[in-house]
């Protein structure tokens, strides 16, 4: 996966996806990941939640690169 630092562009070839990728209001040092699919034009971008009972949760704390006290969330195109 390829990190998004915060305030970064996200750039492909000749096209610009997002020009300033957000930052977390408590973690400004952490980026989100961005992970490539195949066939190209499918991707998932992942981040980590404070919230440990968002229902957007998509595993447990402390796994897919989030600290003990964060959950994993992703999504992906399509």
């Amino acid at each position: 996966p390829a990190a998004l630092p915060c305030n970064a562009p996200l750039i492909g070839g000749s096209s610009t996806y997002i020009t300033s990728t957000p930052c977390d209001p408590l973690d400004t040092t952490t980026p989100y990941d961005y992970v490539p699919g195949s066939p190209a034009l499918t991707y998932t971008i992942r981040a980590c939640l404070e919230n440990t009972s968002d229902p957007a949760i998509t595993g447990a704390a402390g796994t897919d690169g989030c600290g003990a006290n964060r959950v994993p969330y992703r999504v992906s195109n399509p």
